[in-house]
């Protein structure tokens, strides 16, 4: 204790400040939402089977638009089924990416015949162009059919397995064939 009531106790900390007090500190949060505002969600996938039916009418509507209406008719018509059929290729795996490929490029011609149309506000389309799309549409059904025949390969399939018929094991061969091969080493 220092002698004199002005004077410092002598003290190695005596040079520095008094330690600061413990300040509590309230940890920011993140702000709340507002409860008025809409929650975000992806958007629920489409079912196959739905979009298949969807896409099977509009090119029966598409085919027949070809015959009946005038261009505009026709532009509204195959514009809606490709963008249908784009959502359906989406949703599968293709099998052949030729195939594919020739798909889309039918696509890409039919859009360029509907501009065309479109330019000239529906007036005098050609046989030729009517053909295109035709064929476009055709080539689509078949798509559709093959996947559909894809599709009930592989249910059957399964269905082999979850009935306890499997027909071949994952490497090939059937489960008797396997069986005897173990057997005769």
């Amino acid at each position: 204790m220092p002698s004199k009531p002005n004077q410092k106790a002598d003290s190695t900390y005596s040079s520095m400040q008094s330690s600061p007090e413990i300040v509590d500190l309230e940890i920011a949060l993140p702000p709340e939402r507002d409860s008025y505002t809409p929650v975000p969600f992806a958007p629920k996938t489409e079912s196959l089977k739905r979009l298949r039916g969807d896409l099977v009418s509009s090119l029966t509507e598409c085919k027949r638009s070809l015959t009946e209406a005038d261009g505009m008719e026709i532009v509204e018509k195959a514009t809606a089924t490709i963008r249908l059929a784009q959502r359906y290729r989406a949703h599968i795996r293709p099998e052949d990416a030729d195939d594919e490929k020739k798909l889309r490029t039918g696509a890409t011609d039919v859009l360029i015949i509907l501009r065309k149309i479109a330019e000239r506000e529906g007036r005098n389309v050609g046989a030729d162009e009517k053909e295109t799309i035709e064929a476009w549409c055709k080539a689509v059904e078949r798509r559709v059919e093959r996947d559909d025949e894809v599709r009930q390969k592989r249910w059957e399939k399964a269905a082999g397995w979850m009935e306890d018929r499997p027909d071949q094991d994952e490497w090939g061969m059937s489960p008797i064939r396997c069986f005897e091969r173990k057997s005769n080493r």
